[in-house]
């Protein structure tokens, strides 16, 4: 967020959904913004990536790939190329330019459907897991993987790299942590952080912008936020509902709060510091699996079978 924004308790209050897009057959199963906070894109069982203008809320063009599927989409440094996995067919990452709907190129090399998929955020590298139990390490100029990782019999491994792009993070088995240098990789992680916790299925692994937490979302109703440097459990964000689905949260920008929704269609807001369920939005009739706060503007957007944006509207006086 730019400029002098502060997201405070009294400003979540205010927020409230600004535009909905009903238009969506299946649920939307990934969520991103780009870089600039211009752009919004998501993708959805019915085989479609949707850009939507953060500006005007609406939706600027509709892609199909149908013989492919897609899922796990996110912006490139250039906003009109995007990338994103496929769900059938094969299990091949695409890249694509939006301008000319052209693949620009593909990365072939996992043997199973893609569970995660991160960009690096200072240069053109990338990272993705799979079902068959490897981490790849992509460069968007090449086709083939420069690096891998095997990482025994996870199918549900989670990856992400940090606000700088050099250290990246694997989740394995639900239940440890493993960061690696992206520089010299090959030697094994430089630090593992096993969670003593009961068993619950992650659904993704993700670092502040400040580079002191990771959050691990989760199909349980806990979140769990890591101390970055030494891996001990900081809080356990609890509160909301989950019935078992893949409730995917996140930071926001300025790392104040993490955001979540919840399976009776909340939205709810965790203090970072404290761990305490600070603020709580009602919008959709259905779980809200997906949320994104923009990086740039102070909007937020929630996924379920409809898209949301929601926009701070302070009360008439």
């Amino acid at each position: 967020m730019d400029g002098d924004d502060q997201l405070t308790p009294q400003v979540v209050d205010t927020f409230k959904l600004g535009k909905v897009h009903a238009d969506y057959k299946k649920p939307i199963t990934s969520l991103d913004f780009d870089t600039s906070g211009e752009l919004c894109l998501t993708t959805a069982g019915d085989d479609a990536l949707r850009i939507y203008d953060c500006r005007s809320g609406d939706q600027s063009s509709k892609i199909f790939s149908k013989k492919y599927g897609c899922s796990f989409a996110k912006f490139t440094h250039r906003k009109t190329n995007v990338l994103y996995a496929s769900t059938k067919e094969d299990d091949t990452i695409r890249y694509l330019s939006t301008h000319d709907n052209k693949f620009l190129r593909y990365f072939k090399g996992h043997t199973r459907r893609v569970t995660s998929l991160d960009i690096s955020p200072t240069d053109d590298q990338f990272i993705s897991a799979s079902q068959d139990s490897s981490v790849r390490l992509w460069d968007l100029r090449s086709s083939h993987a420069h690096g891998q990782l095997n990482i025994g019999h996870d199918r549900n491994a989670c990856v992400a790299f940090d606000q700088e792009g050099i250290v990246f993070g694997v989740g394995i088995a639900s239940k440890a942590v493993k960061l690696f240098d992206i520089r010299n990789f090959s030697q094994g992680p430089f630090a593992a952080f096993t969670l003593e916790e009961p068993a619950v299925e992650w659904v993704s692994v993700k670092f502040s912008n400040d580079g002191k937490s990771i959050l691990i979302s989760t199909r349980g109703e806990v979140m769990y936020l890591l101390d970055a440097f030494s891996g001990a459990i900081q809080n356990k964000l609890t509160g909301h509902e989950n019935r078992g689905v893949s409730l995917d949260g996140c930071f926001t920008p300025d790392c104040q709060y993490v955001i979540c929704g919840s399976s009776d269609g909340f939205i709810h807001f965790w203090n970072r510091e404290t761990g305490n369920l600070e603020n709580s939005l009602e919008g959709h009739r259905g779980p809200i699996t997906r949320v994104g706060f923009n990086p740039k503007f102070m909007m937020l957007a929630s996924a379920e079978q409809n898209l949301g944006f929601w926009l701070p509207i302070p009360p008439e006086v």
